[in-house]
């Protein structure tokens, strides 16, 4: 396991494996965990909620925060992708929701984040569901950003003849 200094003298745990050896994924994953950190520290203060409206209310400020840093490469925050490549809309049957991805130069997604808050975590089977459906090449890293364990990396590739 690794750290992350945060500014205000924390840090955020990073799992074995968090880091690519490319450049663009391991920076952006840098920037990503630092505004999460931030978005965090920034809700300290809140009067208790419940998990749910907390998990809501952290995926909100970290899109907005993401959005407002213009991160190179960073979008699809928040998107559904449908199974057709019709119109997705929110709770489509058989979509997806990315927290984000992170697209090469060409336009090919290279990395996707996916937040968790509180005891939740991605599963493998989440992971490949996301790289599957979002048409990512098989071997794309998933990242989770979780708010207590840290930043992983999910490791299992997709294996399209076992999916349903």
């Amino acid at each position: 396991m690794g750290a992350l200094d945060d500014r205000r003298g924390g840090t955020v745990t990073t799992s074995a494996g968090f880091y690519t050896g490319i450049q663009s994924i391991d920076e952006t994953s840098d920037a990503l965990s630092d505004i999460l950190t931030d978005v965090i520290n920034g809700l300290e203060y809140l009067p208790s909620v419940n998990p749910s409206a907390y998990g809501m209310l952290v995926h909100s400020l970290f899109g907005a925060a993401v959005r407002l840093r213009g991160l190179p490469g960073v979008g699809d925050i928040e998107r559904t992708f449908s199974p057709d490549d019709t119109e997705p809309y929110y709770g489509m049957p058989g979509s997806v929701r990315t927290d984000l991805t992170l697209r090469n130069i060409q336009g090919d997604i290279i990395a996707i984040y996916d937040v968790k808050t509180g005891g939740a975590s991605l599963l493998p089977s989440r992971a490949d569901q996301l790289r599957l459906k979002t048409n990512a090449s098989p071997n794309t890293p998933v990242f989770e950003l979780n708010v207590t364990r840290g930043i992983s990396r999910k490791s299992i590739y997709l294996q399209r003849e076992h999916l349903p």
